[in-house]
């Protein structure tokens, strides 16, 4: 690398303290995606890491950015869930995408899951969409796709009556802190 290219580079981590981090996309239909306000805010829990789970920050740590969700278990049951519903963002016959950079905190038995759900005012799921899972044992960031077409109004009549959420999980694990989230993206395709 020429003495140029290297002083611009230099420049630009001084001026900004970093170098640039690939975006997240505009059309992006979560909030908090990367977790970079430092807390949960709008995902939810449910399962074994309810109490647990935090927004943690460090070297290292997030995928991009400075901050990642980390799921911990509180309990001796072995899954758990972050949630984030998905109300008046989609419609009948939308095709979602829904990913997750997931990173493995040792190589435990256990998966690592993306899902779409159809659930009513209850949280019952009637339908359950796409769910894609990472069960191998990379410690490093893997990037877990799930692929959904909501149903048509005539399969789906009372799309008011229920709510569609993206579901991060864990399942099969037994150490306390299991895996580290980060940068999720909900796209309609």
């Amino acid at each position: 690398m020429n003495s140029i290219k290297r002083l611009t580079i230099a420049l630009a981590i001084c001026a900004t303290g970093s170098l640039a981090l690939a975006q997240l996309p505009e059309d992006n239909l979560t909030a908090n995606p990367g977790f970079e306000s430092g807390e949960a805010g709008d995902w939810g829990f449910f399962g074994a890491i309810e109490d647990q789970t935090h927004v943690v920050s460090g070297p290292n740590v997030a995928h991009e950015g400075q901050y990642a969700l980390q799921f911990a278990k509180s309990s001796q049951e072995e899954w758990g869930m972050v949630w984030q519903r998905l109300d008046g963002k989609v419609s009948w016959g939308d095709k979602i995408t829904a990913s997750a950079w997931i990173k493995k905190t040792s190589k435990s038995v256990g998966s690592a899951y993306v899902s779409i759900a159809i659930k009513d005012r209850t949280s019952f799921q009637v339908l359950n969409g796409a769910k894609e899972t990472s069960d191998d044992n990379n410690t490093g960031w893997k990037k877990i796709t799930a692929k959904f077409t909501i149903p048509s109004q005539q399969e789906l009549p009372d799309l008011d009556q229920v709510h569609i959420e993206i579901n991060i999980g864990v399942e099969g694990y037994q150490d306390s802190n299991i895996i580290i989230m980060d940068d999720v993206v909900v796209q309609k395709k």
